[in-house]
């Protein structure tokens, strides 16, 4: 690969919510399935055909299976794999699913026309409809962290009423 275009992170968030938009899946998405798929295809590889010659059959299966997974994360997580990923990502975020911001998604076209009619209560309206959905999301998610503490307290007043009872026996 050649020199490649570096994005800032908040580049990089932009051309991610872009990609989205317009493909449905960010190159992160499309990066992390195709890494998945490597790393799978991969290990199948390593079962079939490196590790019976690697392995003593004689060893036990959580032994087998133990020095594999050392294998593998060698190649995957810190050896030269991971750099080859890494670059991959950034190429398919830089190149193949970056679109330039002077470009219309087709998902933004409504907002183009409105511009152009003076559509602005449109816009106006969708906003105020956005930001309610917010305000929803906002109290259902306050929702949620209450029963989520309430049910903490269920659980420390229920342990504590086990070890009580532990003491008494």
């Amino acid at each position: 690969m050649s020199k490649q275009q570096q994005l800032s992170p908040s580049e990089l968030l932009e051309a991610e919510k872009n990609s989205y938009r317009l493909f449905g899946f960010t190159a992160t998405e499309f990066n992390n399935r195709i890494t998945s798929r490597m790393i799978d295809k991969w290990a199948t590889i390593y079962d079939s055909h490196i590790a019976s010659t690697l392995v003593d059959p004689a060893a036990p299966p959580k032994n087998v299976k133990k020095f594999s997974r050392i294998i593998l994360d060698s190649l995957f997580q810190r050896g030269r794999f991971q750099t080859i990923f890494n670059g991959w990502k950034d190429y398919i975020a830089t190149k193949v699913f970056f679109i330039p911001s002077n470009v219309t998604l087709p998902k933004d076209e409504i907002y183009y026309d409105a511009e152009e009619q003076n559509d602005q209560q449109k816009l106006d309206d969708e906003q105020n409809a956005l930001e309610e959905r917010i305000r929803q999301l906002r109290a259902q998610i306050e929702i949620v962290e209450n029963e989520r503490e309430n049910t903490k307290v269920a659980i420390q007043a229920i342990r504590e009423y086990k070890s009580t009872k532990a003491m008494e026996c």
